[in-house]
């Protein structure tokens, strides 16, 4: 009797222990997947912060090109005082981000 005893108790012993490598085998499985769609996601932001970051250095490249251009206008047109003098009477409107630059005549140079 004794002997049965133990058979059955080492029995439910195999049977949880199997049950208990069962249930961690499913949340390996469960924790691969996350682990997998959460690499998933960091590859998708790393490509959109790549496209962003090509897309400002564009955007810089115009607008440093535009620049160049307008301050060689600006040469052209205006001596070193004359540009200061306007600037010095404009204003800056931050809300909306514009100049507001009196009127002014271009003399020729």
């Amino acid at each position: 009797m004794e002997k049965e005893e133990r058979m059955l108790l080492v029995e439910q012993n195999f049977k949880s222990v199997q049950e208990e490598a069962d249930n961690l085998r499913d949340l390996v499985t469960k924790l691969r997947v996350k682990y997998k769609a959460a690499l998933e996601e960091i590859q998708d932001l790393e490509k959109e912060h790549e496209t962003q970051r090509e897309d400002l250095f564009d955007t810089i490249r115009t607008q440093e090109k535009e620049l160049k251009l307008l301050n060689k206008i600006n040469e052209i047109m205006l001596t070193p005082q004359e540009f200061y003098k306007i600037k010095s009477k404009s204003t800056f409107n931050e809300d909306k981000m514009e100049w507001k630059v009196p009127m002014f005549i271009v003399k020729n140079k």
